[in-house]
């Protein structure tokens, strides 16, 4: 990503903000075809890895009580599906 678009190493990539031209992005001036291309090439990338992706979601629009923690329950809930699916390993 780097050498092919002078992707910065320690950016992180937002595919709405890349594909919509906002800022931090905007910055490289991209074609519509070279973003096209950065978000081939990333998801190409990410599914040559041996990984797992775990993820949660927590729809705050849902709670009424404002005591809810979202961030502590999102990690429990995020620990309990590695735990889950890592088989004891």
């Amino acid at each position: 990503m780097k050498e092919q678009f002078g992707f910065h190493i320690s950016e992180e990539l937002h595919t709405k903000h890349l594909l919509s031209d906002k800022d931090p992005y905007r910055k490289y001036g991209w074609f519509p075809e070279q973003k096209q291309e950065i978000v081939k090439a990333f998801t190409i990338c990410i599914s040559n890895l041996d990984a797992k992706i775990v993820n949660v979601i927590i729809d705050k629009t849902h709670f009424r009580n404002q005591n809810y923690h979202v961030l502590e329950n999102a990690l429990k809930y995020n620990i309990q599906r590695i735990e889950n699916d890592s088989n004891g390993q």
